[in-house]
């Protein structure tokens, strides 16, 4: 920080650059959290659930640490414009650095709440009958992955991207196609093909031996 005297920052600087350095503090562990949260793939409902929590918590963490973080950059620029504090205008640019990463944080946080996996899938048909899909869901491509599971990891790993949410996956094993759905896109998927549950279980089973 500028503006120290032998006798240390003023207080008031030394009050910013607290409140400032706790909250990149909580910066960083809600960023290892993320990071955390991003390498793990949902198998399972309840893992689902468990990862569906804690990026919930995360999410709400930066809210509170936003708005946090604007009060310290407010404070700050204040001290810096009115008050001409010593280092103040440092710990406002800080701040909206933070700011930033906070944002990005939470961007990662809404992707992650919407996630794909094997047991959002459902069959479609076998080879010759593409017409099923073919005008209302896109075909991953063959070379690229032949198991709904294959296809689950990657996409939700980001390897691979259906931004629609729907994609037809061909199934090597079964010789036939599935539907695979995001998690946000549970019912479109059911009332575009007029599935249920009830009828997709033993597709799902028979192609994940």
């Amino acid at each position: 920080m500028h503006g120290e005297d032998l006798n240390g920052p003023a207080p008031e600087a030394a009050a910013l650059e607290a409140a400032l350095s706790q909250c990149e503090s909580h910066v960083q562990q809600l960023e290892e959290s993320m990071n955390e949260l991003k390498g793990g793939f949902a198998s399972g409902a309840d893992m689902r659930e468990q990862r569906r929590a804690s990026v919930e918590s995360v999410l709400s963490e930066c809210i509170s640490l936003y708005e946090q973080l604007e009060t310290v950059a407010g404070d700050a620029l204040q001290c810096g414009v009115d008050h001409d504090v010593p280092g103040a205008m440092d710990v406002f640019n800080q701040a909206n650095a933070a700011i930033d990463r906070v944002v990005t944080v939470r961007e990662s946080c809404e992707r992650a709440v919407l996630f794909w996996c094997i047991d959002q899938a459902f069959y479609l048909g076998q080879l010759g009958q593409e017409a099923v899909f073919s005008e209302k869901a896109q075909l991953l491509d063959r070379n690229q992955v032949q198991s709904v599971r294959d296809a689950a990891v990657k996409l939700d790993e980001g390897e691979l991207h259906c931004p629609t949410g729907l994609c037809v996956v061909y199934s090597a094993r079964q010789a036939g196609y599935y539907l695979l759905y995001r998690s946000d896109m549970e019912s479109s998927a059911h009332e575009l093909f007029n599935k249920t549950k009830t009828c997709i279980e033993k597709h799902i089973q028979a192609e994940d031996q």
